[in-house]
């Protein structure tokens, strides 16, 4: 059900995967997703690796600067 949330870019919306990124959710879900292919969950590679590029490129954007530290520490 995670991965129907995934949008095109490697984010995640609300509601679908044609729903606006939220930054928070997506980094949430990526978070979800790591520890059940740690778990031994089939995640589709593909998947987490788009999910991945996603957080590394919000990460180094202006997205994730001062006001909202706490999201740049938890990604």
């Amino acid at each position: 059900h995670i991965l129907s949330m995934q949008r095109g870019d490697g984010g995640f919306g609300l509601w679908n995967g044609y729903s606006d990124t939220d930054n928070f959710l997506s980094i949430y879900a990526i978070d979800v997703l790591q520890r059940a292919q740690t778990q031994g969950y089939d995640v589709p590679e593909y998947a987490l690796n788009t999910a991945l590029g996603w957080l590394f490129n919000q990460v180094k954007s202006s997205d994730f600067s001062t006001p909202v530290l706490h999201r740049r520490a938890y990604a």
